[in-house]
Formats: C-alpha cells, structure tokens, sequence
C-alpha cells in the first residue's frame, strides 16, 4: 500500500505541473520520483524479481 500512495503522490504532482506549466514543480517531482522508485524497487526485489521485470521492460522497450 505504500507503494500505491506514493505513485499517486507522483501523479499528483505530475498533474499539477501540467495543469499549472508556468510553476515549476521539478523539486517536488524529483522527490516523489525517488520516493516511488525506492517503493517499487522494494516491491520488485521483494515479490515480483528483478530479471523478471527486467525481462518485461526489455520486451517492451526492445533489446539493446
């Protein structure tokens, strides 16, 4: 749950900043990013593995 909670903390302010384009929002942005990623890095290492979202992101993004 607290993985949920900061993603939707991050698409808040992700919206803010669209709505508003002439705030600069890019340190609250930062902060949130950095707070969801250390919440779905503990989610992937902890229940779902690394090579397999690893796996999945090479499947979408292409091969390097």
């Amino acid at each position: 749950m607290k993985c949920v909670e900061e993603l939707n903390e991050l698409a808040t302010v992700l919206i803010q900043q669209n709505n508003k384009p002439h705030k600069d929002l890019s340190g609250k942005i930062i902060e949130e990013l950095g707070d969801a990623k250390y919440r779905m890095d503990n989610l992937i290492v902890n229940y779902y593995g690394t090579e397999n979202v690893k796996d999945r992101i090479e499947r979408k993004w292409g091969r390097p």
